[in-house]
């Protein structure tokens, strides 16, 4: 058996884009340019901030708790 790596892509995991009351740390020019900059590099990564991290863990978690219970 072998493994054969064909398009590899990483995680880059980077900052926080709200603060701990939950008003938004990025205003509208530097959230844009995240944006740009998350489209541009799309293909070999994937760029989230700790925030989205925790969103999409919650979303997984409240999706798995679901299932469970329908089944």
């Amino acid at each position: 058996m072998s493994i054969k790596i064909t398009n590899p892509k990483a995680l880059l995991i980077l900052g926080r884009d709200r603060k701990p009351d939950g008003s938004i740390v990025l205003d509208q020019h530097e959230a844009f340019d995240l944006e740009v900059i998350k489209r541009k590099y799309v293909n070999m990564m994937d760029i989230i901030t700790y925030d989205d991290l925790l969103r999409r863990l919650e979303h997984i978690i409240s999706s798995l708790s679901r299932r469970a219970v329908a089944s």
